[in-house]
């Protein structure tokens, strides 16, 4: 079964949260960003 895109890609640590959004299958990931996880209440505020 294929996969839906865009994709995200969340490594959530304890001190930071880490993203990045695969756009396509063949794509590479854009760019990673990440958060101070102290800075928010869930991983969803994060976002």
């Amino acid at each position: 079964m294929p996969r839906p895109y865009p994709v995200l890609l969340a490594d959530i640590g304890g001190t930071f949260a880490r993203y990045a959004v695969f756009p396509s299958t063949r794509a590479r990931a854009a760019p990673v960003w990440k958060v101070p996880t102290a800075s928010f209440r869930t991983p969803r505020d994060a976002l």
